[in-house]
């Protein structure tokens, strides 16, 4: 610490070297204020000393460290626990059920391990090898955190728990995403980057705040307020009740200088290879007559002009024919110009006699100076351009927008507001400009030219619902997608069931959607009245579990009631079939085995379907067949098998059964979705038919459901919880900010391949399914799935030849890419067969993919 005594000594010898004659003794004018001075220095030296390392992080360490950087809205990383799947196995087919229980704890040998020890993992979720199976995948979590658990594939080969069977368990592939726990040096250095580097509050902020969580490596931070930038072509509209007469027409000035032979373009456009003369000239030098030809590279004049001069060309091109009302757009010919043709005539019009409503759209196949013009009758055409922005709520009126080309660069044209185009007053979607060609602003506001627009508008992604009153609604998107499971306590209340006329009620059935992504209030499946169950940790992610294992059903489990020992299973079937239950014929069993086999097509059954009785008796429609009997795995063959949960108390003859759903999941499908406030639940049917009012052990009663505690395990999405902790600490004040996870659209993509000879076919699949998962990866939010890069992707594929996205004449049942529901559903799948424009909110996932194959003759 600076000494102020010290201070003065120097003071005090410094001047005295200098100048010997000044009195410097003690009680001196001089002493004074020099002792002043040095108290006052040493007083700023130690000040600015502790204030330095106060805010000095790199002076801080361990826990002092943490309580530093948790003020500026900071975390130490925490070490994450690698995941991975197991596959436990017997040597023979099961002849009894084998419980693999949720927590089971295998291990990496220490002779195999990295770090001399044991390596220890647990299964976290329930899994069964059903009779006749002899093996089950099964996700696991690494006990403990660190990157040591990123062990090798082949590596866990330890159980320790003990289990009926003594199955044996092996890893196929390596286990991934664990990481080590931020060290001091480390985290000084993240706070160093990113505390003061001003940007609190910015789209910044919140992306540097979310890439905190390892797992997290895509963000978009949507605001009230988004822009967007797209290229877009000129359309001619064309409408009336007249026959016409089309025309291409274009507008140009030129000038010229005394005796010249060539003319330069002042303004307009003038097309190549077009020769005007005569009429078409409407301004030229008083005596000259001529013509003026564009060779390509100048603008010829077949007679020189004896003075400085400007011309005026208004050419107009004229069809030959009569276009009417009952025509078809794409008649309209190319006229006189070279390699011009009508491209993707678009039209919502109907013809009628001579009538054309609705409004018909024509464009050219590139940009080429002229426009599309009509005339005779009471015929109009108009110019415009329509936004293709994937999702917007909301398009903000003009003011904010940019038209032109070339924008954001040194050369960039700017078109003008009620000018050049005429921008909607109020919002639009979608958005379309109307132009107003002249010899200004030709040929940008010509037919098939290519102009750039900016536009403010607010996502659909967006919560705000009025954007001149909530306009503080911030949405992180993130990629994050972490399942911890959990087990829980949930509660049934009978009064909290789906409804349908209070329009903004938080359990109105229009909130929430099947796995299917059918809304839950459409038609003849409508879910109101039935009791809802939501999660206390939130977003519930991979629910329920077989939609990701294939294994067995997630289930409810109710403590008994009723003086009823023992607890209850309530499955959660994936589908809801009420509305149509499937009934299966041809249904054979034998007792003491928990196997139905038939030879009916087995395919409209669930995994979790429940054995249905006779609306409210005990009994089911097949003798032999417990109470709360459900499916907890299928297989096709010949029979067909149905594997059940509960054992056949007797011999099934051949008859018939019905199967319906009990419980099932419904998803959020608000603008909560996939954040804390997610109301992803379960569903439980309220007019059941399984016969559960009749049991006295049942939370249900001869007048409806009953209040009754349970438990469930499902998965929710730690990383969503995490950012969002994060980021609610440090968010600007009035700001209302909420993470969610990214919506995936999930793809089945159909290719035309041609194999390179003699490859192996199963490998090269396997390396095109790796490279199109990598590819979608790449792809991030607001940005295009191109079908051009997706198929040079598969080209690149060892062992292919030749690629494309299939066409409809390729194979006119698996053409396109399809985006499916949570289940997979082909009928609710929506087919693509040109570029994807992802939305705000959205990312993309492989879901599965199929390869038709060519030969070289056929391709």
């Amino acid at each position: 610490m600076a000494q102020s005594i010290t201070i003065l000594q120097r003071l005090l010898t410094s001047l005295t070297a200098q100048d010997p004659t000044w009195d410097v003794s003690v009680g001196s004018p001089i002493y004074k204020i020099f002792e002043s001075f040095a108290n006052e220095l040493a007083t700023a030296i130690n000040t600015n000393t502790l204030t330095s390392y106060s805010f000095d992080v790199n002076s801080k360490s361990g826990i002092a460290l943490d309580s530093f950087v948790n003020i500026f809205g900071i975390n130490r990383r925490l070490g994450t626990r690698a995941v991975g799947s197991v596959s436990f196995s017997i040597s023979s087919a099961a002849t009894q059920v084998i419980t693999i229980p949720i927590g089971t704890q295998v291990y990496v040998p220490g002779s195999q391990s990295t770090t001399g020890n044991n390596i220890y993992f647990s299964t976290v979720s329930t899994a069964f090898i059903g009779i006749g199976q002899t093996e089950v995948q099964v996700p696991i979590q690494a006990v403990l955190p660190g990157s040591f658990s990123n062990v090798q594939s082949q590596t866990i080969t330890g159980v320790t728990t003990a289990l009926i069977g003594s199955p044996s368990v092996i890893n196929y592939n390596t286990t991934q995403g664990g990481t080590d726990t931020e060290t001091d040096v480390q985290l000084q250095t993240r706070f160093l980057q990113t505390a003061f580097s001003n940007i609190s509050g910015t789209v910044d902020k919140y992306v540097q705040m979310a890439l905190q969580d390892p797992n997290v490596t895509q963000v978009n931070v949507v605001g009230a307020q988004q822009t967007y930038t797209e290229q877009d072509q000129v359309w001619t509209v064309i409408s009336g009740n007249s026959t016409f007469i089309p025309a291409l027409s274009f507008q140009a000035q030129l000038t010229a200088i005394s005796g010249a032979n060539t003319a330069s373009l002042v303004t307009g456009s003038f097309p190549t290879n077009v020769t005007v003369s005569g009429s078409q000239i409407v301004a030229s030098p008083t005596g000259w007559t001529g013509s003026i030809t564009n060779n390509g590279s100048n603008y010829v004049l077949n007679t020189s002009v004896s003075g400085n001069t400007v011309f005026t060309v208004n050419y107009s091109y004229k069809s030959a024919t009569t276009f009417s009302g009952s025509s078809t757009l794409s008649g309209i010919a190319a006229f006189a110009v070279s390699g011009l043709s009508v491209l993707g005539v678009s039209t919502t019009a109907t013809y009628s006699g001579t009538t054309i409503s609705g409004g018909g759209k024509v464009t050219f196949n590139q940009p080429t100076g002229f426009n599309l013009v009509v005339s005779s009758g009471t015929v109009s055409g108009w110019n415009s351009i329509t936004s293709q922005i994937p999702d917007s709520k909301y398009t903000y009126p003009e003011g904010g927008e940019s038209i032109g080309q070339n924008l954001g660069s040194v050369n960039q044209t700017l078109l003008t507001n009620g000018q050049d185009y005429n921008y909607p007053t109020s919002s639009g979607v979608p958005l379309v400009i109307t132009f107003n060609p002249n010899t200004l602003n030709a040929p940008l506001t010509y037919t098939g030219e290519l102009l750039q627009m900016q536009s403010e508008y607010i996502p659909v992604s967006s919560r705000v619902t009025n954007p001149t009153i909530n306009s503080n609604f911030v949405d992180v998107f993130i990629n994050g997608n972490n399942a911890t499971s959990t087990t829980s306590q949930i509660l049934i209340n009978p009064s909290i069931v789906f409804t349908s006329g209070i329009t903004n009620g938080l359990y109105n059935a229009n909130n929430f959607s099947y796995a299917n992504g059918v809304n839950c209030i459409s038609g003849s499946i409508s879910n109101v009245g039935d009791y809802y169950i939501g999660f206390p940790n939130k977003p519930a992610i991979n629910w329920p579990a077989q939609l990701v294992s294939g294994n067995q059903p997630s289930f409810i489990s109710f403590v008994s009631i009723s003086g009823f020992a023992g607890v209850t299973n309530i499955p959660v079937c994936t589908e809801y079939v009420n509305a149509s239950p499937p009934k299966i014929t041809g249904i054979s069993g034998a007792i003491g085995t928990n196997v139905l086999t038939t030879n009916q097509n087995i395919s409209n059954l669930y995994i979790g379907l429940v054995m249905s009785g006779t609306g409210v008796a005990t009994s089911t429609t097949l003798s032999g067949v417990p109470f709360n009997t459900y499916i907890t795995s299928l297989s096709g063959g010949a029979p067909n098998t149905i594997f059940l949960s509960n054992t056949l108390t007797s011999n099934v003859a051949t008859c018939s059964g019905t199967f319906v759903t009990a419980g099932y999941p419904v998803y959020d499908n608000t603008n909560n979705a996939g954040s804390v406030l997610d109301m992803t639940g379960i569903a439980i049917e309220s007019n059941e038919q399984v016969g559960y009012q009749s049991q006295s052990y049942f939370p249900w009663t001869t007048s409806g459901i009953s209040t009754a505690v349970g438990t469930v395990l499902y998965n929710y999405n730690s990383d969503v919880t995490q950012v969002n902790d994060i980021i609610q600490q440090s968010r600007v004040v009035g700001a209302n900010v909420l993470v969610r996870q990214a919506q995936y659209l999930n793809l089945i993509v159909n290719l035309s391949i041609i194999y390179v000879q003699n490859a192996n076919i199963p490998v090269v699949n396997s390396a095109i399914q790796n490279a199109l998962v990598q590819f979608l990866q790449s792809v991030s939010y607001d940005q295009v799935i191109s079908l051009s890069n997706l198929a040079a992707v598969v080209y690149g594929v060892g062992g292919v030849a030749s690629a494309r996205v299939s066409t409809i004449g390729d194979n006119p049942s698996q053409y396109g890419i399809l985006s499916v529901p949570l289940d997979g559903t082909l009928t609710n799948a929506v087919q693509y067969t040109s570029d994807i424009l992802l939305a705000n909110n959205q990312l993309a996932q492989l879901f599965n993919f199929n390869v038709t194959t060519f030969g070289l003759n056929n391709f």
